[in-house]
Order: structure tokens, then sequence, then C-alpha cells
């Protein structure tokens, strides 16, 4: 008696977690749905305002709504790309990149979307089915017949997209073509999920179905009354989850539901599973993410194929590490043969009915993890050989490769015989035998004779046949050209005849084309640079042969007219040349007409313009316009110039008062036929270095306080402008200091105790320019009868003299007090007077 132990590593799959956190990433917004896309890694969640939420973080979940998803109940992602179905007659949202969202078929409304084979199927009221590839550029309505009740539902497993409610349940490959089958069942399905080999459904009233095929189903039991409207699968297990907070979840299939804690009341509309972890949302916003509170099992050791003789005795025997207690749940061929508390399965005094894969799942309450397959091979004590697959006849072509194979069983081990005819090919001794390469001498009959210790069995004979691998390329349909309008698809290509196999190059213009190596060669989309005569050379060791040459005519596609560079506006010298010019795209070519003061200008029917000894009356608005029997275009107009040349100043700066230390930014701005040159003055000093018209200086400080003019000059004259002041004050706070910009005292002033005394108080900080003036020679200009001689003046602060007699007749002085003068308002002094100034 044989006594073994199935075991090797292993890291199984793990499953399950459960507990739950509560986020609420922004208001008490309606979340009716939320999907985990592996792609991008991240989570989507969407609501019937309008709302579209998506981060890596489910917990901050970031709300970018659009206009376009009014009635957001379910969503599917693929890569990149969402999908969203709409309820209330809303249709099917839709977006390539996230941020720019289309719809399908408004009017409608759509329940549920499932994604799988690069392609989304979405289901709706009344039976309604819409199908899209990944490129969401082709939807398409699909009706099926029979069909009018709701579909709330849709998954995708199994290479079949699954959905039903009410007893039907429908399948399809790629959501066009739709097989109803009787589930069995009644009541209305609001989700469905696949795992581990078997699909799940809920529905209202805690109904849970399970079916393993996806088309008859059973009811199992939740001990829940709450409506469940979402089930996920992930990890080994099932979680659904319904109204009033409920969170069921299952670690067997389905068979059996436990409910989970979960810290929120509100109803959970739609539960996800990704990073893993299991995420849900609510009606009111909140964002659920499931935590673990016990270590889940982990398979260490595991169970390993073994091959033993029958009536020996077999422990199979797996090593779990997890938060006790850990339970064990063993399957043969898929069935479950017990549950307990043991980790070894015993199989005493094993048969041939014993032989076949044995599993075992090992679950505690934080999840549940299966081992791999194990293969139980039971072998008879004494077993001749039995041929389980015969060899098959086959044929070929000289130089080809050849192979026949036979499986057999039986006690090992088994000798293997081939024959052709009745001759023993003693160079082979495998279950298979390879001509390679095959000759023509090697058709014939073929057979093999099995046998070990305990007897020996003969295949049937199978026939290889040989051709003759002479067979030259032949031209079996030749290419077809044509005339295709630019920006279509088309193709070219040829069927041929040959062996060994073909190979091909595709010429156009008898040069080859380099990668067209196919038997077909494909434009997608066709420009105008793919227009010629093309031919395929079709080849192989025994020769070639040569398509026919065809041509291929590409058109352009009719466009209306489009002004691709306008005409500019230009300032010409009288006697001077200028040149507008445009240009023009359309198909077909269009006809050109230019335009002055909206007055044909005959003749002018090119792209280009030009006048010589350009005249007063050449002044004016100039455009030109395009026209083809698709529409027609205008430029915009062009405002030309002609006079004598001279500059002219369009802006020229306003006198300013700045702040200490600021930026001091000034342009001026002139028009005329360049090289304009730009020169500065500074109190009647040109500023050197400064030649463009821009005036800057960071910091501004005092010096730069003072009259400024600028000249313009071209090679046809030269403009100044009015002097403008620049002052430049300190400024404390974010206010200005309070300052007098001119007060005046009037009366009659002489010697001794007839001295004219007047005051003023300063306040605050820093630094400002104060201009005091006395006024009596000036006053004679204006008829004042006993105006004063000669004025002397002197200013005190605290009763000390801070400033000499006011005389200003040196240049620098001067300059000072007449910008200070200008900027004050003041009346303007004469210089020639004995007026006075500080």
């Amino acid at each position: 008696m044989l006594t073994i132990l199935l075991l090797a590593g292993s890291s199984g799959r793990l499953h399950a977690q459960k507990e739950w956190n509560v986020y609420q990433p922004f208001g008490p917004t309606l979340l009716w749905s939320v999907a985990y896309g592996p792609t991008l890694g991240e989570y989507v969640a969407v609501g019937p305002e309008r709302q579209v939420a998506w981060d890596v973080d489910i917990s901050v979940l970031q709300d970018r709504s659009s206009e376009n998803l009014a009635g957001a109940y379910s969503v599917a992602l693929g890569g990149e790309s969402v999908v969203v179905g709409q309820v209330l007659q809303e249709g099917i949202g839709y977006s390539t990149d996230r941020q720019t969202w289309s719809q399908y078929l408004v009017g409608e409304s759509f329940w549920g979307v499932a994604h799988g084979n690069g392609r989304y199927v979405v289901v709706g009221s009344g039976g309604r089915v819409a199908v899209a590839s990944d490129a969401l550029d082709d939807w398409s309505n699909v009706v099926v017949e029979n069909i009018a009740t709701n579909l709330y539902a849709i998954c995708f497993a199994q290479d079949l997209f699954l959905t039903g409610n009410e007893g039907k349940m429908l399948t399809s490959v790629d959501g066009t073509e739709w097989e109803v089958h009787e589930g069995g069942f009644t009541g209305s399905v609001r989700s469905m999920a696949y795992g581990r080999d078997r699909f799940v459904m809920v529905g209202s009233a805690g109904a849970v179905w399970i079916s393993d095929d996806g088309q008859t189903w059973s009811l199992r039991s939740t001990g829940t009354t709450s409506s469940l409207r979402s089930v996920v699968f992930g990890h080994g297990l099932f979680v659904a989850v319904g109204g009033n907070g409920t969170v069921i979840y299952s670690i067997d299939r389905g068979e059996s539901w436990v409910a989970a804690k979960v810290g929120t009341a509100q109803q959970i509309n739609s539960v996800t599973f990704g990073q893993g972890m299991f995420h849900a949302v609510t009606s009111g916003g909140q964002v659920l993410a499931s935590r673990s509170i016990m270590t889940p099992p982990a398979i260490v050791v595991d169970l390993a194929d073994q091959e033993v003789l029958a009536g020996s005795n077999v422990y199979l025997e797996v090593s779990a590490s997890g938060t006790a207690p850990l339970s064990y749940s063993w399957s043969f061929d898929g069935e479950v043969i017990g549950s307990s508390d043991s980790s070894r399965l015993g199989l005493p005094d094993v048969s041939e009915a014993q032989e076949g894969v044995y599993q075992v799942t090992v679950f505690n309450p934080a999840g549940a993890i299966t081992g791999r397959p194990a293969f139980l091979n039971i072998l008879p004590i004494e077993m001749p050989p039995e041929i389980l697959i015969q060899p098959t006849s086959v044929a070929g072509v000289e130089g080809g490769r050849i192979e026949l194979s036979v499986e057999a069983d039986g006690t090992a081990p088994l000798i293997y015989r081939w024959f052709k005819g009745s001759r023993w090919l003693s160079e082979i001794t495998g279950h298979r035998l390879v001509l390679d390469p095959a000759g023509l001498g090697d058709s014939g009959r073929y057979s093999v004779m099995v046998s070990n210790g305990f007897g020996e069995v003969r295949s049937r004979e199978v026939v290889v046949s040989i051709e003759p691998s002479d067979r030259v390329p032949e031209i079996l349909s030749q290419p077809a050209g044509g005339s295709v309008v630019a920006g279509q698809s088309f193709e070219l290509r040829v069927t041929d005849r040959a062996w060994p196999p073909a190979t091909y190059q595709w010429y156009l213009d008898e040069e080859i084309i380099s990668g067209e190596n196919g038997a077909g060669i494909r434009f997608s989309p066709l420009e105008m640079t793919d227009a010629g005569r093309y031919h395929v050379r079709v080849s192989n060791a025994l020769g070639s042969i040569d398509s026919d040459r065809v041509g291929l005519t590409v058109t352009r596609p009719l466009m209306a007219p489009v002004v691709v560079m306008h005409p500019e506006d230009l300032w010409v010298a009288r006697g001077g040349q200028f040149q507008l010019s445009a240009a023009i795209d359309g198909h077909p070519t269009p006809t050109l007409q230019w335009f002055r003061d909206s007055e044909v200008i005959a003749g002018e029917t090119g792209a280009e313009l030009q006048v010589t000894a350009a005249q007063d009356e050449d002044s004016g608005d100039y455009w030109i316009r395009a026209t083809n029997e698709r529409g027609l275009a205008e430029s915009r107009h062009a405002r030309v110039v002609v006079d004598n040349g001279w500059p002219q100043f369009l802006e020229v700066p306003a006198s300013i008062v700045i702040e200490l230390g600021k930026n001091l930014s000034l342009s001026i701005q002139a028009a005329g036929p360049g090289p304009l040159i730009y020169r500065w003055w500074h109190d009647g000093v040109e500023i050197t270095g400064l030649s463009g018209p821009d005036l800057v200086s960071d910091p501004v400080g005092y010096d730069d306080s003072g009259r400024y003019e600028v000249e313009v000059i071209n090679a046809f004259g030269s403009i100044r402008s009015e002097p403008f002041q620049i002052t430049v004050l300190t400024i404390e706070g974010e206010k200005p200091v309070a300052y007098l910009l001119n007060t005046s005292l009037r009366g009659r002033s002489g010697q001794g105790a007839d001295t004219m005394i007047t005051g003023f108080v300063l306040e605050g900080s820093g630094q400002s320019p104060v201009l005091v003036r006395g006024i009596g020679p000036g006053l004679r200009r204006f008829q004042v009868a006993d105006a004063l001689e000669g004025a002397v003046q002197k200013v005190f602060r605290d009763g000390v003299e801070v400033a000499p007699v006011g005389a200003w007749d040196d240049p620098a002085t001067r300059s000072l007090v007449e910008s200070r003068s200008i900027l004050a308002g003041a009346l303007p002094l004469d210089p020639e007077t004995d007026d006075t100034a500080l």
C-alpha cells in the first residue's frame, strides 16, 4: 500500500476585504454609478444632474460636470474613453478624451453599459441596444426581436455580452446578434457580475441568482429584503450593495451571503473593484472604500500534480497562513467535495474513478484564496497499451514538413515503432514521426505499433501524399485602379497561386515602394501624392511575375475658397511702388478679383497686385475676392496710404506723475515709410543711445523728472512731438501723501515791516519737489498798478532759513522751474523779469 502527499509552492490568488471607510469628496450629490479603469488607474463616477467625476484617488473625486450628461445612470471605461448610459430619455453620452462629450440616440433611456473585446454595448428601455467600437465613431442601433422589456444590467464575461430581465436572458459575441434564452427566474435584474466560473445577478427585495452558464439561473437567500442595485467580483468574492446602506458578500461563489458593517445608512447605488479594494457610491454623494481588518489567507505550500498506482493511499495537503480560524473547501473536477477545518484531504485505496483535478480554497472572515489545480493521475497496476488518438492522413509539398503523431495510454514505459508499409522505421522511437524536408519518396502508407510489458497495439494505416514543389507564381486576379477622391480609403490587391508561398513587392511609377510587401496595398486616407501607376511583383524561388500596370487617379475634394494669407496695411511715399499679396486655397481653383474702396480694379485677377509710381489717388482700402462653384471668400481690407512720406505721430505719451522707484515705461507710436529713427530729449538735452520708440527706466529716480520730446525721422523728413512732463514723487502707503498743487496769495509788500510773510505745512515722510515763487515785476504785463520792482524771496523751516534767494537764471534751474510750473498748471514766468522761484 502506497501513501502519497501532494504539495508544491504557490502564491495563489487573493480574495476579499470587508469593513468600509466613508468619504464625501463633494456635496450631497446623487451618484448612480462608479467604475474603475485599470489602463489609467482612475475611478469615474456619474450622477443624473450631469455629474461626471474622476481621479486616481476615489476619496477626492473631482467633479467635472458636462451639459451633455443629464440623467447619467451607468458608466463603463475602455482605456481613455468613457461611455455613459443616460435615463430620462437623454440617450448615451460618450467621450474619447473626457473633456468633450457627445450624445447618441437622445430621446431614449439607457440603463446599463459594458465594455469588452474592443466594443461598448449599452442596453435600456424597451429592449433597446446600441453598439460602438473603442473609437466611438461608429454607433449603431440594434433591434432584438421579441424583446420589449427594460434591460437594466449588462456584463461581459467568457467572450460574451450578457443581459436580461424578467426571466429572459440574452447573449451576444459582438452586441449586434443576440440569442434569447429562458432563464428560469422571475423578478427585476439590476446588476450582474462574473467570477470564479460563475455568474451572479442581483435585484429587488434582496434577490440573488447564480448560474454557471449564464442561461439557467437559481435563486439564493441573502438574509436581506433591501433592494440590491449593484454587484461586482474581486479578490475571489462577490460584493453586492443596495438600499439602507446594505453591503453583503459571498466567499463561496454566491451560494451564501454575509452582511458587512458599513458606516452609512444611505442607499448604495453602485460598487466597483480596483487597486485591491472595493469602492461604492451613494445617493448622498458618499464614496465608500473597503479596508481589511484581518489578515486574509495566503497559500504557502500548494498542491502538485502526481501520478500514482491504483490502490494507493493518497493525502492531498496544503499549507496556508492568515488570521485564524481558517476553513478549507476541497473540489474535484470543479465540484465541491467537502469543507472542513483540515488542510489535508485523505483518499484511501484510490481507483481510476478518482483520477482528475483537485483544488482547495482557503478562507477566513478577511477573504479567501484558491490554490492551483493539481492533477491526480491513477495508473492501473497492469495496463496494456491503448491508443487514445489515432494518426491522421496528411498531404504536403516536396520540401515541406510532414508530421504524424499518436496518443496512447498504458503502464509506462511505452515503446513506439513506426512502419512504412511493412518496413520498420527503426530510427523513429517516439510518439511523433517528422519528415522535414519531405521528399517525393516519402509518399506511402504509415502505421505505428505501441507496446509495453503487458501487451501491444497497432494503429490504423494512414496515407502521406507528397506533391511536387515546382509551382511558379501565377496571378489569378489583377489589381484594379481607378479615380478616387482624396481622403477616402482605397486598396489595390492581387490574388495568386504559388509554391513555395510567394513574396510581394509593390511599385509606383516603376519605383520600389519601401515596406509594401503584402498581397495588397491600402491607402487610408488617400492623399494627392498617392496618384500614379502601380504594379506588384509576385516571386518565389522558382520565378516571378508582374501584375498589370494600373492607374490610380486622385482628385481633390470640392472645397470653397479659403484665404490663407491676407494683404497687409502699407504706407507709401508719392512716386514709390508697392505690392499687395494674398494666398487663396480651394477646389476648383478660385477666380480672383482685387477691389479698392469697393470698386473693381480692372485686370487685377491674380494673387498679387503691384503699383509703380504711387500717387495720392492710389490711397484706399484694398481687398481680394475669391470665388468658385462651392462659394466665395474675401480677404481683410488692407489700408494703403500714399502721401509725402513724412512720419506721423499716432500716439504721444501724456504728462505723468510717477512714484520714486517704480518702473517707468513709455512708448510713442508713429507711422510712415520705414525705416523710422527716433531721437529723445530730456530738458532740452538729447538722450544718447536711445533710438527706438520706447523709453524705459527701472527703477525711476528724481533725475528722470523733467520735460521730454521725441523726434521721428525717415528718408522723407522728420516730425517732433509736443513736450510732455514726467514728475517723480515719493508716495507713502497705499495712497499718495496729499500735496498742494497750486496756492496763490496776493497782497502788498515792501521793506521792513511791509515784508509779506506767508506759510504752508508739509506732512509725511519721503521726498517730493515743492515750487515756491514770488511774483512782482511779472505782474506788469497784466496792467497791475504799483507792481513790485524787484522781488526777494526766502524759505524758512521752523524759523531757520533753508533756501537761498530765488534766483533762477541758470539753464538747469530755469528748466526745472518751467517744468514744475507746467505740471502744477501755474502761471508761466518770464525769465527776463526779476520774479523769483525756489
